[in-house]
């Protein structure tokens, strides 16, 4: 399988050495997206997408980034030629891992960052993954190619805690998945006291049953 050191080294024209060190915050060769944000202190919708969207330090970091257990799970037991939204894929941790796994199913990743985008784009042609989709999360022209009640399996890994207002994002993933499929979100809200980890300030079990999701284990939640 893919060692993300690795491939982020080839791609960056650097070392792995370099790739480590930056992910663990040693020696980096640029300010971490922590110090960035207390840095920039993006203030609205609009200067936040920003600021993810330029961050170039963010790749080194989600080499270090596990694979969603749960998420592989169900999607390694989906049938022939459903279908997986990674959404805020990042460097395709979740969705790269499962379009080597699977080559019977259609898996779309959705990311804002551009080198991340390019970065998997290059995976995918690299490694000859044509069932895996990339869109970039600013272009209407690709999201829209996304349809309501299409989806069998959304996964949101690490992704709404960086948001001002989650709500939105979880209206359009509701609509996105067919009746009885699945949510898989993971969101360490305010931990570890990062700037970039927002606070819960919506109640997120409360509002996805608003939404009409039941929860099924954790982190997994079925649309009713």
């Amino acid at each position: 399988m893919i060692e993300m050191y690795k491939e982020v080294a080839e791609f960056c024209g650097v070392s792995e050495k370099v790739v480590y060190d930056n992910a663990i915050s040693k020696k980096r060769i640029g300010p971490n997206h922590n110090d960035l944000f207390n840095l920039l202190l993006p203030g609205t919708p609009e200067e936040l997408n920003w600021f993810y969207r330029s961050n170039n330090m963010y790749i080194y970091s989600l080499c270090r980034r596990h694979k969603n257990l749960a998420a592989q799970t169900i999607a390694m037991k989906l049938p022939e030629h459903s279908k997986v939204l990674d959404y805020g894929g990042g460097i395709g941790n979740n969705s790269v891992y499962l379009a080597q796994k699977r080559k019977d199913i259609y898996i779309y990743m959705v990311e804002v960052n551009l080198i991340q985008i390019q970065f998997v784009r290059w995976l995918k042609v690299k490694y000859h993954l044509a069932h895996l989709q990339i869109f970039d999360a600013n272009l209407l022209s690709e999201i829209s190619r996304i349809y309501n009640n299409s989806i069998d399996l959304v996964i949101l890994d690490d992704i709404i805690e960086h948001l001002f207002d989650y709500r939105p994002i979880l209206k359009r993933m509701y609509r996105y998945l067919k009746t009885g499929g699945k949510l898989v979100e993971h969101s360490p809200f305010g931990h570890q006291d990062l700037s970039i980890h927002m606070k819960d300030k919506y109640n997120l079990p409360e509002y996805l049953k608003k939404l009409g999701f039941k929860s099924v284990e954790r982190f997994v939640w079925e649309k009713l």
